[in-house]
C-alpha cells in the first residue's frame, strides 16, 4: 500500500515540476482576472449608488416642477391676491377674527383671539 501512495504522490510531484511554468502562468492569469473583475465591480457598485441618487433627485425636481406649474395656475386668481395681501401686506377683512397661538412655558400652544381685526 505504501508504494501506491508514494507512486501517486511522486507522479503528482513530477507533473507539477514538469508543468510549473504552465501553473505559474495560469495563476498570473487568474490573479489578473480577479483584479480586473474586482476593480470593475467596485465601479459598478459606485455607479449604481450614483444612479439611485440621481433618480431620487429627478423625482424631487419633478415634484417641484409640478408645484410650480400649480402655482403658475394660481397667479391671477382672487385667492392668490388675498394670499399675497395677507402674507406680505398684513391685510384682513374687517369682520374677520385673527387667532394667534402662543406657546406657554410647558410648550403647549393655546389659541388667543384679538378683539379687532387689522386693516
Amino acid at each position: 500500500m505504501r508504494k501506491t501512495k508514494k507512486s501517486k504522490t511522486g507522479r503528482l510531484t513530477k507533473w507539477v515540476v514538469r508543468n510549473r511554468t504552465t501553473l505559474v502562468i495560469g495563476m498570473v492569469v487568474l490573479a489578473l482576472a480577479c483584479w480586473i473583475f474586482g476593480s470593475n465591480f467596485v465601479k459598478i457598485v459606485s455607479l449604481t449608488a450614483q444612479k439611485n441618487d440621481l433618480e431620487s433627485q429627478i423625482t424631487q425636481e419633478q415634484k417641484k416642477g409640478e408645484q410650480l406649474d400649480e402655482d403658475i395656475k394660481q397667479i391671477g386668481t382672487k385667492d392668490y391676491y388675498e394670499y399675497i395681501a395677507r402674507k406680505n401686506l398684513g391685510l384682513y377683512y374687517p369682520d374677520e377674527k385673527i387667532v394667534v397661538t402662543v406657546k406657554n412655558e410647558q410648550g403647549q400652544s393655546t389659541p388667543t383671539s384679538e378683539p379687532t381685526a387689522q386693516q
